[in-house]
């Protein structure tokens, strides 16, 4: 993670773009099958397109949840391309979904459409199974050791 501190200096996103800074002898480049330490893409850590879980269709951005990197979820959750993203996550209204990217940084969206709801989702937890964006969300969901929990 303190490559994200200077994505310019050390995050590419092509191999043969950090190969060619890094490892000018091309055939001294690890690349990511065989490097003993990355597992997937260069292109994961930084600017991935997923599901917006605080409001509508996919996002764009660094500030995904850390889980979603994990090898287990990488494959349906972080994406090269926003239609990757919306073709698996919103199949029937994926032209909306990339109309709609969110695009965001460090936890600050930085464009696309307006984000109405300020990010503040929580379940209904009356059994249908839905996340409200009313503001304000239940008073004790807002307490220490329970936002959170509950609120996204």
């Amino acid at each position: 993670m303190w490559m994200d501190l200077s994505p310019k200096h050390y995050l590419y996103t092509t191999p043969e773009q950090c190969c060619s800074t890094w490892y000018p002898n091309e055939s001294n480049c690890p690349m990511p099958e065989d490097d003993g330490v990355q597992e997937g893409h260069f292109w994961v850590v930084d600017g991935a397109y997923y599901p917006n879980f605080k409001g509508n269709w996919c996002a764009h951005g660094n500030d995904f949840p850390e889980w979603m990197a994990d090898p287990t979820q990488r494959e349906t959750h972080l994406f090269k391309t926003a239609q990757e993203c919306c073709e698996l996550w919103f199949p029937s209204k994926s032209a909306e979904c990339q109309d709609n990217i969110i695009e965001s940084s460090y936890g600050e969206q930085i464009g696309g459409p307006p984000n109405y709801n300020n990010g503040t989702w929580y379940p209904s937890l009356d059994g249908t199974y839905k996340c409200l964006d009313e503001t304000p969300p239940p008073e004790w969901m807002t307490e220490e050791g329970f936002q959170d929990e509950y609120i996204l």
